[in-house]
Order: structure tokens, then sequence, then C-alpha cells
């Protein structure tokens, strides 16, 4: 979002904040509408300390036990080669911050899009909190729950401290007169702003799923698919809805899912007979392409707990599998098996048939499931890999015709009969 749009409706052209200038308004109801939660920041940033270095970025922490969020100077190192790398974040803070004791891991999740106005921003904010909030006996997140509050309930409910830094997109420039670009966007850590502080709202309070296009719905039945709905690739909430109060007592209630196309599943089975370990695999990021490996998965790991994405092309094949990034080893490569798997099947989004953007940049290790708390071999993941890169194929011709029917007829692929009979071709 640029910055001189409104930080309510987004319309160009708003005033900035006499206080703060750190968001705009394109009108007195839009700032009124706006003003219970702007007024926690907008004195701090009137205000607040001179900048530490060039290097230091404003972000934005929300405390677990206080009602106000705070400001925050953090420090990175840009990233001066790769255009995808918005830079290294400096940890020490950061874990001090977020962290209780040297054992705990960060979590990430990255989001650009707003639920409420239904729209992709220029901005991508990214939340990083303690991994295993769900189930380390975190509280619901006092700071983010007074923000939310004044605006309506909470839909995406946090637990634990919470810290939000901001990143900016940007096209490079031109390579030569042919108006080649180079590489993707240009990704930079940049101040977080009281219109990111809005978006954090937008996204509590607007967390939901894409329903599936009624067309393709109708497609689908007839294979036996009903009620599917796309998911939007931002962490599921860390609820207890249908989970009894023993199980949550013990942990093994639903936890908080990660980044940007994620499907809809039921959540893992939180019975006394769930399985101590399950067999799942890891994709180890890797200069040169990803290697499979098979792991052991603890009952208490946070992605047999909710944690993570759904891969929504095996939703539609009928073996959902949960994917989960290792959010803070950093690293410059991609991972193209859990890209491929991540590969976005909402045919009126214009990014159908690519991965979500935080499934392109920064994947780093993968940890895959069966989210049914089966095993999962690496016979089946590397079936499950060349089945998507099949369905590829019927992207790329798809994209050829150029027609949205072309895009339904590629996406009559995805079915378990055909995932079935691929099955066998591959053997």
């Amino acid at each position: 979002m640029s910055l001189n749009k409104c930080a309510v409706c987004w319309k160009e052209g708003g005033k900035a904040c006499v206080a703060c200038k750190s968001c705009c308004y394109c009108s007195k109801e839009c700032q009124k509408s706006d003003w219970k939660s702007h007024k926690l920041l907008c004195h701090a940033i009137a205000n607040e300390e001179a900048r530490p270095t060039p290097s230091h970025v404003r972000a934005i922490y929300f405390p677990e036990d206080k009602p106000t969020p705070e400001l925050v100077w953090i420090h990175h190192t840009p990233e001066d080669e790769v255009n995808s790398d918005p830079g290294i974040l400096e940890m020490s803070l950061m874990r001090k911050l977020l962290t209780r004791n040297a054992n705990d891991l960060l979590g990430l999740t990255k989001i650009s899009w707003n639920h409420r106005l239904k729209q992709h921003s220029s901005r991508m904010i990214e939340f990083h909190y303690r991994d295993n909030f769900c189930n380390d006996g975190s509280h619901t997140t006092a700071s983010i729950n007074a923000t939310v509050e004044p605006h309506g309930p909470e839909k995406r409910h946090w637990k634990g401290p919470v810290l939000v830094l901001a990143i900016s997109r940007e096209e490079p420039p031109d390579d030569d007169d042919d108006g080649d670009l180079l590489g993707g966007p240009i990704l930079q850590y940049t101040d977080a702003t009281l219109a990111d502080f809005r978006s954090v709202i937008d996204h509590s309070l607007c967390y939901e799923r894409q329903q599936m296009p009624s067309d393709m719905q109708a497609l689908l039945s007839k294979f036996g698919f009903k009620g599917l709905d796309l998911g939007d690739g931002t962490p599921p909430p860390a609820a207890t809805e249908g989970v009894s109060k023993d199980d949550q007592r013990k942990g093994s209630s639903g936890g908080n899912k990660s980044s940007t196309t994620a499907t809809t599943s039921a959540a893992p089975d939180s019975s006394n007979d769930v399985r101590e370990t399950i067999q799942g695999v890891q994709l180890d990021c890797q200069e040169k392409g990803s290697d499979v490996r098979q792991v052991r998965v603890p009952r208490n790991h946070p992605i047999r707990n909710g944690d993570g994405d759904i891969s929504p092309i095996s939703r539609l094949v009928g073996m959902p599998l949960r994917l989960r990034k290792n959010a803070e080893r950093f690293a410059d490569w991609g991972n193209q098996k859990a890209c491929w798997m991540m590969l976005n099947i909402n045919i009126d989004d214009p990014t159908w048939g690519f991965a979500p953007f935080e499934w392109q940049i920064d994947i780093n290790n993968v940890i895959v499931v069966k989210e049914d708390g089966q095993d999962l071999s690496f016979i089946e993941t590397m079936n499950f890999f060349a089945f998507c890169a099949d369905f590829l194929d019927q992207v790329e011709h798809a994209a050829e015709i150029g027609t949205r029917q072309a895009k339904v007829e590629a996406m009559t692929f995805l079915t378990p009969e055909n995932y079935q009979k691929k099955l066998k071709e591959y053997k």
C-alpha cells in the first residue's frame, strides 16, 4: 500500500495524521473509525527516540501481558545482491522480546492480502512469534486483543508476544532497452507505519478463507468434493473449537497456521490414542535444490498441532499434506519441491498456478506430514511431487490458451482418481 493511501479504505490522496504523520486518511469518517486503535501508538511515533543507526527499522511489538503495543528498533543488514531477500535481522533483541528460554524457536508469518478490503498491498507484513505458543502455556496476546477489540471480535487468535515488521516491494529497474526486468521485486525492510498497524488489525479482525468459485465447485462436486474452500495462506487461528477441555489442558489443541494459499482441513486428531511419533519427511533446502529425507515427528511438534500450511493440491487428490517451514534459519535459496506443493488453485486469482509469495522465498527446510496423522513415506512424497510437476504442465497449457475455461479444464486433473492412475504410471 502506498504511503498516501487512506489507512482505512485505501483510497488515494489521503492526508497525513498531523501528529504522527505515519498514515493518511481520506475523510474524517475514516479517521474517526480508526482513532480508538490509532491513538495507542500515535503519540509514541510522534515522540519516538532518534533512530539508533541507519540500519535500524521501526517494528511494532505486541506484549503478551500488557494492553498497549510498543515501538522498538530492530537492526538489520540489507541484502544488496538478492532482490527477493529483504535483509538479515539481528536476532538478539527479537529473542529477548519473544522467547522464554534458549530452546524456544521463532515462527514467522508473512501477509500481503487484506481480507477486509479484498486487495493485495504493495507492502508485506511480517509476524514474528514464539513458535510453540499454542502448547507452552502462552496466554492470549493482550495488546493485540485490546487493539482489535474496538473494531469487533478478533478472528485471528494470537497467543504470546508478537513482533511485526514491514517490508516494501518495488519493481526492479529495466535491464536493457528491451525492457527486461532484473529478477523479481526488490524487497527491503522498512519502518512499520500506523497504516501497517491498521493492516495488522484487519488481519486479526477479518481473518477468513477464500471460497472456491461456484462453477469450479460444481465441476469438482462431480468427483465427490463438497464444501471445499481455498484458504488464504495465513496461519489458522489458535482456537480450541471442537477440542475437549481435557485435550486443551494437555496442549493438543489446534494452533496458528502460517502464510499465504493453504487449504482448509480438519484439525489433527486430538484424542488420547494419537501416536507419539509419526513418519514424515523433511525437504532440505540446498544451493542446488532440495533433498528429501525421512524424519520422525513427535506428538508435541508444532506441525502436529495445526501449525503450517496445507498443500492445496494434496487436499483435492484426497491426501492432505501439511507443510511447515523452519522459519528461524534464513537462506538465499528456495525449495522447489515445497514451492510446487503449494501452488495456488484458485482460478479467479491472477496468481493461479503459482505458489504464494511467501512460499517462493525464504522457504528453507520444510517438514511435511499427513494431516490425518498417518505415516508419510519417501516414495509417497516423491510421487506427489511428480504429480505437482505434471499439474504444472496443465497450467502451462491453460496459460497458452488464455481462457478461464482452460483453467477449469486443467483443474479436472486434480482428482483422487487421476492421482491414483498417475501413481501407477510413476512406478
